[in-house]
This record gives structure tokens, C-alpha cells and sequence, in this order.
């Protein structure tokens, strides 16, 4: 991911409470794009809710 598709990340998984810095994005996600990475955490919060319910 380029800077500006790491913003948006961390904004976007900001609004669900789950924070994240540029340099863990960087480490996790670095090679996949923006859509894989919000899918892959999309995956994540269904995964957490589940348990939850």
C-alpha cells in the first residue's frame, strides 16, 4: 500500500474502534492492496462478533 491508501486504513478501521499506526500497517499489510487489507479485517471484526454472540 502507498501512504495515502494507509490513511485511508487507518481511518477506515479507526471508525470500528479497532487503531492501528502506520508502521503496523506497513508490517502487516504492506504487500496487499487497500481492499484486500479492509477485507482481511472485515474477516477479522465477523470472526470477534461470532465469538461475541
Amino acid at each position: 500500500m502507498k501512504d495515502k491508501e494507509i490513511n485511508n486504513f487507518i481511518r477506515e478501521t479507526g471508525k470500528m474502534g479497532d487503531i492501528w499506526t502506520k508502521e503496523q500497517v506497513k508490517d502487516v499489510y504492506q504487500n496487499v492492496s487497500l481492499e484486500e487489507a479492509l477485507a482481511d479485517r472485515q474477516r477479522s471484526y465477523d470472526k470477534m462478533k461470532d465469538m461475541l454472540d
